[in-house]
């Protein structure tokens, strides 16, 4: 790959293999056809794909890689609000009745409430975001995404099996909810593994997925977000094709105070007044600058905020 591929390229995927942060093996270890979309089932049972990366699980092996973590964790956090809209949640669910007995023919009602906990995606998420910070064990981690796994399997169940399941009570919006809890509980699953690289191709292809199919309450939204988490993962990784020199003297008070503002918030709406800062202690390169005044996206990983935090 040269500079210049990549700079221009709408798809994250052949970056990560050029990372080596996806071994070439691992890209077609997926759920996903070549055309990028989940395969559909129905008429007869399937058993849920394995969950890549969750091997092995002792301490000593498990592989702590910050950058391809938070790019992980930046894609589902663009389908974050999906992670919390209990999608499965229906109000005529008898009263008194087991929400795992209903699933055998839940009829044209759904009577799945609570069924799926969409809150231990969400829990999971957060759980591997603070383990790249350092704030949980790596242990920790692994069970919370073995919890959103287990979750990801039930959805899986139901949406692979809903024509033999449900036949004449067979409800399409029923369908596609199940789908998408799968995705998500997928893809939080996945930030928790502690081989990330083997699984965070997979991941960003769900994420993917799950809006360009009109989740996130955004219909017919036009194929573009492979653009953006190729614009995500440059925004981590910066230009390995280029060495960037960062001076101890630019992290003056400042600096460090908006980088760790916007670092804890998620808000990157201040990057160009960190470029003023930086520039104000001395900074003169061009990538730093530009970066900070361009129009991003940045999210937490950010190269340029992690450098003014020292992180790398």
């Amino acid at each position: 790959m040269t500079e210049a591929e990549w700079l221009a390229c709408e798809d994250p995927i052949p970056l990560l293999v050029f990372l080596q942060w996806v071994p070439v093996e691992a890209v077609d270890q997926s759920v996903l056809d070549g055309s990028g979309q989940l395969e559909r089932g129905g008429g007869a049972q399937r058993e849920a794909p394995g969950l890549p990366g969750s091997q092995p699980p002792v301490p000593e092996a498990i592989e702590r890689d910050r950058k391809a973590r938070l790019f992980a964790c930046a894609c589902c956090r663009r389908i974050w609000n999906v992670f919390g809209d209990d999608i499965w949640t229906r109000k005529h669910a008898p009263s008194g009745s087991s929400p795992m007995d209903s699933r055998g023919n839940p009829g044209p009602t759904g009577q799945l409430e609570d069924l799926f906990d969409d809150g231990i995606s969400r829990r999971a998420l957060e759980t591997a975001e603070r383990y790249c910070d350092g704030r949980v064990p790596a242990e920790e981690m692994r069970q919370m995404g073995v919890a959103a796994w287990e979750l990801a399997r039930a959805a899986y169940e139901y949406f692979g099996n809903a024509d033999y399941r449900l036949g004449d009570h067979y409800c399409g919006s029923e369908h596609e909810e199940s789908e998408q809890s799968y995705l998500t509980a997928r893809c939080a699953s996945l930030a928790c593994v502690p081989r990330v690289r083997v699984a965070v191709g997979e991941l960003a292809r769900a994420s993917r997925e799950v809006i360009e199919s009109g989740g996130c309450g955004i219909p017919n939204k036009p194929p573009t977000e492979g653009r953006v988490q190729a614009a995500v993962l440059r925004d981590i990784c910066g230009n390995p094709f280029r060495t960037v020199l960062f001076s101890s003297l630019w992290r003056t008070e400042t600096a460090v105070a908006l980088a760790a503002q916007m670092y804890e918030a998620r808000d990157f709406g201040a990057m160009p007044i960190l470029a003023d800062a930086l520039q104000d202690a001395g900074c003169d390169s061009a990538d730093v600058l530009d970066h900070c005044r361009g129009p991003g996206p940045h999210v937490r990983g950010c190269w340029v905020v992690d450098r003014v935090l020292g992180r790398e």
